[in-house]
């Protein structure tokens, strides 16, 4: 929207019209900047990396809060049977595929049955025939879920219970993991689009990840908890594990074979069999969580488990409604920081980063809702830059139409001072010295063997004639008794008569010029006069021409010269006006230039020179003056 142009009548004499036109366009371009802002960084992906990391310190800072207020509490839900490297080198266990292992996993499992855990979750590599003392273990109970990396081939004696057939997929694989091996989300679709159970009703489900599988089970016995598959009721909304510094009981493999083993430590728990084997340093698929790194794959899911069962989950804003909101507060902040001033911008800017940071961070904290706070933080930082180019230019031109009511106010009282002088002059010293000739008349009748009354008279003759001019240069009365182009006639006339030049006038008779202002028209007679007045003194011209042309919104006055023209450099002088001239000669030019400039600033008016078209050589000035309605015209 460009800046709206008011007359500086309607400036000074109700000078809120402009400042409302100023604020509306600072709101204006402010939320469109803020919009666009938002729309961008609401859709970019380069702030992922970013948003990750801002995660990152959210959990971080939650922990370190959750320490202050006291010690890390032990989950009293979940507990680990961890194949740790104890287990690994003492009882001679490398992998499940040889019927000593899988019996000594079935020992395992028979004893957790026995402590009456809620249900077992085993995530080991289960691979080869099963054996049938496994296949046995497996067919008495009913609380498994059995995450397979691998397969049991031709393992026709297992159970086909549910979370059994078709689990090959299942497992840490579902969790997302970032580039930088950061696992956060949980899973929201399955790795295989084809991964399906039996049901009690026989129907055909899709089961997500082994995690969601575990919860599904711990509903059906338990008869409470969240639904199986409550994460898929929003497709565009991303769920994060939360990891909230649980200590999960940890039970060795060979120590559950032990016959000293406690039996209540795994009693009504959800047990999570599987391996923490120490993870190499340089290992590439190593995973981490926001509060550690190298974390064993049984810990993640054991926090994927809790997170779904306490229902703890911290759930991302939709994409849609993080879209609007982006693109609400996008518009707002860019409306708010190009309107407010460069100090309360600042502060603005500084205290909605911080207060926005501590809300995402008690949000997290308290209502499991991740805040898109980068984008918004981006929002912020390109809005408040770009928001200050808007106010600092809005402002610029605030004051140099500031200035220019100054320039007009000057202007307009050196006019009312040059009327009353000139008042004054043809009110009082025009008549002495008129009363001076009659007395040079007088003394000539009585002294008429001298010459000096006469003398006295010729010179007061041409005072009166010089003081005539300087009277109607002070104030043109022209233009009051006979008009605007009258006026300007009058001026070619002059020219023609004084400096011998031919001289030509042309005229828009069917003008209406009372639409031209009084000020205007009295500028535009200025600038003409100082125009003719150079072509006399300076272009060595034979021929000019004034000419007049309208149309429905400017009026243009057009003085030409065949002189020598002007100096190009005379032109080049950093002003609003557009000044397009080609290679012109070289003349001489004083401060007319910088007078028709102002004068043509403070109707609105542009001012150009260039060569002539019908002459050879010379000089020929444009002036356009925009046309306003009456009613913006009035003072």
């Amino acid at each position: 929207m460009p800046f709206e142009r008011r007359p500086l009548q309607g400036l000074l004499k109700n000078s809120e019209i402009y400042v409302d036109s100023l604020v509306y366009q600072r709101l204006v371009w402010g939320a469109v900047i803020g919009t666009i802002c938002a729309m961008f960084f609401a859709t970019t992906p380069l702030l992922e990396n970013f948003e990750l990391g801002f995660l990152e310190w959210q959990y971080q800072m939650a922990n370190s809060l959750n320490k202050i207020s006291g010690r890390i509490p032990e989950s009293k839900e979940i507990a680990i049977v961890a194949f740790d490297d104890a287990s690994q080198f003492d009882l001679g266990i490398a992998r499940f595929n040889d019927e000593q292992s899988q019996n000594a996993l079935a020992k395992v499992l028979a004893t957790i049955e026995r402590t009456k855990p809620t249900l077992v979750a085993v995530d080991l590599d289960l691979r080869g025939h099963a054996s049938s003392l496994l296949a046995d273990t497996l067919a008495r109970t009913n609380n498994i879920v059995i995450g397979l990396f691998g397969a049991f081939d031709a393992s026709s004696g297992l159970p086909a219970a549910e979370f059994l057939n078709n689990a090959a997929e299942l497992g840490l694989c579902e969790l997302p993991r970032e580039i930088n091996g950061l696992v956060c989300r949980l899973p929201i679709t399955a790795s295989r689009s084809d991964l399906q159970m039996n049901m009690d009703s026989g129907r055909a489900t899709h089961i997500p990840s082994f995690a969601e599988a575990v919860i599904d089970l711990h509903r059906r016995i338990a008869g409470v908890g969240p639904a199986s598959r409550f994460m898929q009721k929003s497709t565009n909304q991303v769920l994060y594990i939360n990891f909230n510094q649980v200590e999960y009981p940890v039970i060795s493999f060979k120590d559950i074979l032990n016959e000293n083993f406690n039996p209540q430590l795994l009693q009504d728990k959800v047990v999570l069999l599987g391996s923490t084997l120490t993870t190499r340093q340089d290992e590439l698929s190593r995973f981490r969580t926001p509060l550690a790194h190298s974390v064993p794959e049984i810990v993640i899911q054991a926090d994927a488990v809790s997170s779904l069962l306490n229902n703890a989950t911290i759930a991302s804003v939709s994409t849609h409604i993080s879209y609007l909101l982006l693109l609400l507060s996008g518009a707002a902040l860019g409306a708010l920081l190009a309107f407010l001033p460069l100090l309360w911008r600042s502060t603005v800017f500084v205290l909605t980063l911080a207060a926005s940071a501590m809300v995402a961070q008690v949000v997290f904290q308290n209502f499991y809702l991740a805040l898109p706070w980068v984008p918004f933080a981006a929002i912020v930082i390109s809005t408040f830059v770009l928001s200050t180019f808007i106010y600092l230019d809005t402002d610029l031109r605030r004051r140099n139409l500031e200035l220019a009511a100054a320039r007009e106010a000057m202007q307009r009282r050196a006019e009312e001072e040059r009327r009353r002088i000139a008042e004054d002059l043809h009110d009082e010293t025009l008549p002495a010295l008129s009363s001076c000739a009659r007395l040079a008349d007088n003394l000539s009748e009585e002294m008429p063997e001298s010459t000096l009354p006469k003398e006295i008279r010729t010179k007061l003759d041409e005072t009166l004639s010089e003081m005539r001019r300087i009277i109607n240069d002070l104030h043109p009365s022209v233009l009051e008794t006979m008009g605007f182009a009258p006026a300007l006639e009058n001026l070619v006339s002059i020219l023609s008569h004084e400096a011998a030049i031919s001289s030509q006038f042309v005229g828009e008779d069917s003008f209406d010029y009372s639409r031209l202002p009084e000020f205007k028209k009295l500028q535009a007679y200025r600038i003409v006069q100082e125009a003719l007045h150079n072509i006399c003194k300076h272009s060595k011209a034979s021929e000019a021409k004034v000419s007049l042309r309208a149309n429905h919104s400017e009026l243009i006055i057009e003085v030409a010269d065949n002189g020598i023209g002007m100096k190009k450099s005379n032109l080049e002088k950093p002003n609003l006006d557009t000044i397009s001239s080609p290679e012109l000669p070289q003349s001489n030019s004083g401060h007319g230039l910088v007078n028709i400039r102002q004068r043509a600033q403070l109707i609105g008016a542009r001012v150009e020179w260039s060569r002539p078209r019908q002459y050879k050589t010379g000089c020929l000035l444009r002036l356009t003056i925009p046309l306003t309605s009456q009613a913006d015209t009035e003072i």
